[in-house]
Order: structure tokens, then C-alpha cells, then sequence
């Protein structure tokens, strides 16, 4: 499953997927699979994306919806 949440919040911060690939020390085609739902991020992957992009873990990786309506 795709993860839709944390695309819409990268995209709504201006963030590319490289930035994020880097910070994580991953390839870019290592993030891209990872946030289309290809591969699993670790933990620790997801905390330091949800510490950068400042927005709650669970909300990033365990919401159901996306409703970026009522984070701006």
C-alpha cells in the first residue's frame, strides 16, 4: 500500500523525494519504493522522516486518510 500520507505531506512542504533520500542515507530509488509501498521503511527511517517534516509518526505512517485541510 502506497503511502499517500507522507507524499502529500512531503509535496506540501516543498520537499523532493531526493531530500528525503538523502537524510535517510538512502538511494532515491530505495525511497521511491519505500514511499509507493514496495518496500517497508524501518523505524528508524519513519522517526527521522516524521522528526524532518515535523509531523507525528503515527499521523505520517497510521493515518487512514489524508486531510491536510486542518494541519494548515
Amino acid at each position: 500500500m502506497a503511502n499517500k500520507t507522507l507524499k502529500a505531506y512531503r509535496m506540501l512542504k516543498g520537499i523532493k523525494q531526493e531530500k528525503i533520500a538523502k537524510i535517510l542515507g538512502i538511494t532515491l530509488t530505495t525511497y521511491s519504493n519505500k514511499e509507493t509501498g514496495k518496500t517497508k521503511f524501518s523505524l528508524d527511517e519513519a522517526k527521522k522522516i516524521s522528526d524532518y517534516l515535523n509531523v507525528p509518526i503515527e499521523q505520517l505512517f497510521f493515518a487512514h486518510e489524508v486531510n491536510l485541510l486542518n494541519t494548515v
